[in-house]
């Protein structure tokens, strides 16, 4: 009975760790992105959302989407200490017209 018990508060103690570890990098990084958008001139009102989840490569990215463009959705990701803006995706549309939408803030 107490092995099991232990096993149990290890395992806690583990998924808690976890837990705690990944909201601390999704804080983080949002955080970031955010002084990134505002180095680059954008203000909060310009903003929509800023979301950073944990995806597949680059394990967090983190969703922007802007007040002026509310169907693209924008995304950026930290490495090391540099920020990187990924290829926007049009809400709605097919893989074929991602290409021709004349996006607002897409960085060269």
């Amino acid at each position: 009975m107490k092995k099991f018990t232990f096993l149990i508060i290890v395992l806690i103690v583990i998924v808690t760790g976890g837990y705690l570890i990944i909201s601390y990098f999704k804080s983080t990084q949002t955080k970031d992105i955010e002084a990134y958008l505002q180095e680059k001139g954008y203000i909060a009102s310009d903003i929509v959302s800023i979301k950073t989840e944990i995806a597949k490569a680059p394990l967090f990215n983190t969703k922007v989407i802007f007040k002026d463009e509310e169907k693209v959705i924008y995304y950026y990701w930290k490495v090391k200490d540099k920020i990187f803006q990924g290829t926007p995706e049009v809400i709605g549309f097919n893989i074929y017209e991602q290409d021709s939408y004349p996006y607002k803030h897409k960085e060269k």
